[in-house]
């Protein structure tokens, strides 16, 4: 990175016979994306490779660094729409027996929100009222959709 961004443009290119064989690990990806966002101030060129992650590298949405990453590009972008569909793919995607992936996404998903302002009330509402079903086991706990929740009662 000390020799600039086309130094580490270039770096990332010549991974490109790995990227193609499936060879190169999500972490690379990651690192390069945190570069392009953070050092270089490129949201788009970061949101392509975090894409280009997903991918080659299915499973990486389940990775809370990984998904709050993207967010933070599209949301540079002014992509917010994509911010929650992000999010939510992700809660659906995430492995169920761990409950804690789950619940890490929910927290990133609600703190990203209430930072950003994305959500009103009623939405940090039904955000909390999930974490709390998804903390005590409940079926349909953080995969639950928005407005099939919103259907079920409150016990």
């Amino acid at each position: 990175r000390c020799e600039g961004k086309h130094k580490a443009r270039a770096l990332f290119t010549a991974t490109l016979p790995l990227r193609e064989q499936g060879r190169l690990g999500l972490h690379a990806y990651l690192s390069h994306a945190l570069l392009e966002l953070d050092a270089n101030r490129e949201p788009a060129v970061a949101a392509r490779v975090l894409e280009a992650a997903l991918q080659a590298h299915p499973e990486a949405l389940a990775e809370v660094r990984v998904v709050s990453t993207l967010a933070r590009a599209l949301w540079m972008l002014g992509r917010g729409g994509d911010v929650r569909a992000l999010f939510e793919r992700a809660l659906e995607r995430a492995p169920g027996p761990p409950r804690t992936t789950r619940l890490d996404m929910l927290d990133e998903l609600m703190r990203f929100e209430n930072d950003h302002l994305l959500a009103g009330p009623e939405r940090l509402d039904e955000l909390r009222r999930r974490r709390r079903e998804l903390v005590k086991g409940r079926p349909g706990g953080a995969t639950a959709g928005v407005a099939g929740a919103a259907a079920r009662e409150e016990p």
